[in-house]
C-alpha cells in the first residue's frame, strides 16, 4: 500500500513538472460553475462585439454542463438539483449567444426551474449586480452606503477593512449602483419574463447612512472619482482587475457607467484581458480560467 501511494505522488509530481509553462505557471481550467464562461458571453454581446470564435465555444461547453433536469450547477458533483443563480446565468449566456433560443426544449427546462424558484430576483448578490449592470434587474440600494469610501483607515470601520478580493468586486458594483446606467443592447434577450415579483423585505429601504450620502453630491463625487482610481491603479499589466475575470466584468460596467467609451483604451485592454484567460479543453470548446 505504500508502495502504491510512492508511485502515485511521484505520478503527480510528474504531472505537475510536465504542465508547468515556460513563465512558471501553472494554468488549468476553473471548474466553478458556468459563470465565467456566461459573464464573457454577455459582455461581449453587452458591448456589441461579434467574437463567434469565444462565444460559440464557451457557448457549447456551457450547454454542455446542463443537467437533465434543465439545470446548471456551482460543481459537478453538487447534491442539489440545480442552482438557481448558476441557471439564470447560463440561460442568459446561451441566449445572448445567439446560438439557443427560448423555444429550445432545454432552455423552457430551464425557464421552468427558474420561475419554480422565485425568478431572477432570487439570484445571488453577484449574478444580481450582472443583471442590473445590464438592465435586467433595477439597481436596489445597497447596504454598503457610498459614503464609507470616504472614511479614514483609522476610522473604527473603513472601507480598507475589506480584503482585497471583495474590495475588487464591491468597488465597481457601488460605482454601478450609483450611476444606474446599465449598459443595453438589443443583442441581449429581455429577461422580463421570468423577473417574477418584486420583493417587499424591509431590507431593501435605504439605510439613513445612505441618504445621507445620496444628499451631499460632492461626497457622491468625491467617492465615485476615489472608487475609480482604484480600480485604474489595481490592473495588472494583463488589463484585468488584480487578475480576477468576475471584477473585470464588473469594472467594465462601472467604467461604462461613469462615461468610459466603450473603446476606451482601459476597457479594450480589460476584454484582450479576460480572453488570455480563456483556457482550452478537448472537442473544441473552451472556458475561462
Amino acid at each position: 500500500m505504500l508502495e502504491q501511494v510512492r508511485q502515485k505522488i511521484h505520478q503527480l509530481i510528474c504531472r505537475l513538472e510536465k504542465d508547468q509553462s515556460d513563465d512558471g505557471a501553472w494554468r488549468y481550467c476553473c471548474e466553478s460553475g458556468p459563470m465565467t464562461d456566461a459573464y464573457m458571453i454577455i459582455l461581449l454581446r453587452a458591448l456589441g462585439l461579434d467574437d463567434e470564435d469565444v462565444i460559440r465555444p464557451l457557448s457549447s461547453r456551457i450547454q454542455g454542463l446542463q443537467n437533465d433536469t434543465g439545470t446548471w450547477s456551482l460543481f459537478h458533483d453538487d447534491p442539489l438539483s440545480g442552482n438557481l443563480s448558476a441557471t439564470v446565468e447560463a440561460y442568459y449566456a446561451l441566449l445572448s449567444s445567439g446560438h439557443w433560443s427560448a423555444n429550445d426544449e432545454s432552455m423552457q427546462k430551464a425557464c421552468l426551474f427558474i420561475r419554480q424558484n422565485g425568478g431572477l430576483r432570487r439570484v445571488g448578490t453577484s449574478t444580481r449586480a450582472m443583471l442590473a449592470c445590464t438592465g435586467q434587474l433595477p439597481w436596489k440600494h445597497y447596504k454598503v452606503p457610498l459614503i464609507c469610501t470616504l472614511l479614514p483607515k483609522w476610522f473604527p470601520i473603513n472601507f480598507f477593512d475589506f480584503v482585497g478580493y471583495a474590495r475588487a468586486h464591491i468597488a465597481p458594483v457601488l460605482i454601478a449602483a450609483t450611476c444606474r446606467t446599465p449598459v443595453r443592447s438589443p443583442n441581449l434577450p429581455d429577461l422580463t419574463d421570468i423577473l417574477m415579483e418584486a420583493s417587499t423585505e424591509a431590507g431593501n429601504k435605504p439605510s439613513r447612512l445612505r441618504k445621507i450620502g445620496s444628499t451631499v453630491p460632492i461626497l457622491s463625487n468625491v467617492s465615485l472619482r476615489r472608487l475609480e482610481h482604484l480600480l485604474v491603479h489595481r490592473l495588472e499589466p494583463d488589463g484585468t482587475l488584480m487578475g480576477y475575470a468576475s471584477a473585470t466584468f464588473l469594472m467594465i460596467y462601472a467604467l461604462i457607467g461613469l462615461g468610459y467609451s466603450k473603446k476606451h483604451p482601459v476597457i479594450v485592454q480589460a476584454i484582450q484581458g479576460l480572453k488570455s484567460l480563456i483556457y482550452p479543453l478537448s472537442g473544441g470548446h473552451i472556458c475561462k480560467t
